[in-house]
């Protein structure tokens, strides 16, 4: 981050992230999927590394975004089946405390396996790699980006077009 009034910055560390999402989305083929994300997710400040020191924080950070996302499945003959994402979208930005808040541009890259239980019941687990652009919240200008370990549980509705 840095701080325009005082034209210092530095890093935070932060511990304890918690992340709920939810989704819903149509097949378009066996390989390609799209669907619409919700998720919520809140990390406590940890410290804060400056020039003059590391300190320790209290608070958090929360966001709260809404992504279009785009899969891709592998069609390999396993229990076991890969997958890639990628999405671009405007997201909802950090609420800090101070209540200010910023929508900023947000990307995603992940990858993962998913455990086919049943024909419409699959057990995911994967990594995502979260990016936004540049967050302008009150005089602080915050660069933002986190790595996570997702699980998760996918039901595919028995709807079929005709």
């Amino acid at each position: 981050f840095s701080e325009s009034a005082s034209n210092q910055g530095g890093e935070i560390e932060f511990k304890d992230s918690r992340s709920f999402a939810g989704a819903l989305g149509l097949r378009f083929s066996r390989k390609l999927r799209a669907e619409a994300e919700l998720s919520y997710q809140t990390s406590n400040a940890d410290r804060t590394n400056l020039s003059s020191g590391s300190f320790e924080l209290g608070g958090d950070l929360t966001f709260t975004t809404a992504m279009l996302n785009l899969y891709y499945d592998f069609d390999v003959p396993w229990r076991f089946q890969p997958y890639v994402e990628a999405d671009f979208q405007n997201a909802g930005g950090p609420t800090p405390t101070t209540d200010d808040d910023a929508i900023e541009l947000a990307w995603q890259l992940a990858g993962g396996l998913r455990y086919r239980y049943s024909p419409e019941l699959a057990f995911t687990g994967g990594y995502r790699y979260f990016d936004t652009t540049d967050l302008e919240l009150g005089g602080y200008n915050i660069e933002y980006s986190n790595h996570e370990i997702r699980f998760g549980v996918e039901y595919d509705l028995p709807v079929t077009f005709k």
